[in-house]
C-alpha cells in the first residue's frame, strides 16, 4: 500500500517538478505556423533580455483553438492563461480587469497590416481592373469570427462576411461565401502550401496589396507576477541592442523583399482606432 501511495505521490507532483521557475501560460495556437515561431521566438527573447532583473521564467505555451471572446475570458480570469497577442490598442480587456494590461511593444511591427487576397480562379480577371478602394466595394471581404480587422473594412465601407477561424476560410471561399480573403503578407503563402492542394479553384491575387495600421500587442495578466512590466522593458532593451530587428528580420525579411519587389498597386485603408499622427499611419515597411 505505501508504494501505491508514493507512486501517485510522485505521479501527482511531476508537474511542478518539471517546473522549477514560476510558470506563464501562453495562450498561441489558431495562427498560421510562421506567426507562431515567430511571436513564440520573440517572447523567449524579451524573458531571456529580462532575466537578470526578474528572474527564470518558465513558459507553459497553449495552443488549443479558441475564439477571441473566450481568449479575453481566459486571460481576464487568469487561471490558466496568463499573456495572449491581441490587435493593438485593446482597452475592452483592461476595463474587464485591471490586472490586465498592454506589454508597451509592437510585436510584429505592423508586417500583419500588409495584407494580400486569396481569390477564385475565376475571378482573376476582375481583381485585375480593381485600381482604387471603389473599385474593391463591389466584391465581399471574407475574414475570421471576432477579427479586428472586421471593424476596419466596415469602416472603409467595405461588406464582410465573418465566418469561422482561418482553419475553414478557404472553404468558404470556395463555397462563394465572399469573394476575397485577405490575409497577412506572411500568412498566405504557407496556408496555401498546406491546404491549397485541397482547393485548387483558389490561386493568390497577384496584383494588389491591402493596407491599414495595425499594430499587435501582447496583453498580461498580472495578478501572479509582473509581466506586463517584465516585457514592456524587454521591448526597450532588445530594440536598444538591436536583437529584435536581427529576429524580425530572420522570420520575415525575405518576404518583406518580395513585397517591395512585386509591384503591387497599394490601397490604403483607414483604421478608425489608429491616429493619422500614428507611426503605422503610413506603409514604412515598403519604403
Amino acid at each position: 500500500m505505501a508504494r501505491v501511495y508514493c507512486l501517485f505521490t510522485f505521479l501527482f507532483c511531476l508537474p511542478a517538478l518539471c517546473f522549477s521557475e514560476p510558470v506563464l501560460n501562453y495562450w498561441n495556437g489558431s495562427k498560421p505556423a510562421g506567426r507562431l515561431s515567430y511571436e513564440r521566438d520573440l517572447l523567449h527573447l524579451l524573458l531571456r533580455a529580462t532575466n537578470e532583473k526578474y528572474g527564470q521564467l518558465a513558459v507553459n505555451e497553449i495552443g488549443s483553438k479558441m475564439s477571441t471572446r473566450r481568449l479575453e475570458f481566459e486571460l481576464v480570469r487568469g487561471d490558466t492563461i496568463d499573456l495572449v497577442e491581441f490587435a493593438g490598442g485593446n482597452n475592452h480587456i483592461s476595463q474587464l480587469n485591471r490586472q490586465v494590461r498592454e506589454v508597451q511593444g509592437n510585436v510584429i511591427r505592423g508586417l500583419l497590416g500588409y495584407r494580400i487576397g486569396i481569390i477564385r480562379r475565376e475571378d482573376t480577371q476582375g481583381f485585375v481592373e480593381v485600381k482604387s478602394l471603389g473599385d474593391l466595394l463591389k466584391y465581399r471581404i471574407g475574414q475570421g469570427r471576432d477579427w479586428a480587422d472586421v471593424a476596419i473594412y466596415q469602416a472603409n465601407g467595405l461588406r464582410v462576411v465573418h465566418r469561422t477561424q482561418w482553419e475553414g476560410l478557404l472553404s468558404h471561399l470556395s463555397l462563394r461565401q465572399f469573394d476575397i480573403l485577405p490575409l497577412g503578407v506572411m500568412e498566405v503563402p504557407p496556408l496555401m502550401r498546406e491546404r491549397g492542394r485541397n482547393h485548387p479553384d483558389l490561386t493568390v491575387e497577384s496584383g494588389l496589396i491591402i493596407y491599414y495600421p495595425f499594430p499587435r500587442s501582447f496583453y498580461a495578466n498580472n495578478q501572479k507576477f509582473p509581466i506586463t512590466e517584465r516585457l514592456s522593458e524587454g521591448f526597450k532593451i532588445i530594440e536598444k541592442d538591436g536583437s529584435f530587428t536581427a529576429l524580425f528580420n530572420r522570420h520575415h525579411g525575405a518576404t518583406i523583399e518580395r513585397l517591395r519587389a512585386s509591384k503591387r498597386r497599394l490601397l490604403i485603408l483607414k483604421n478608425p482606432a489608429i491616429a493619422d499622427s500614428h507611426p503605422l499611419a503610413q506603409p514604412f515597411l515598403l519604403q
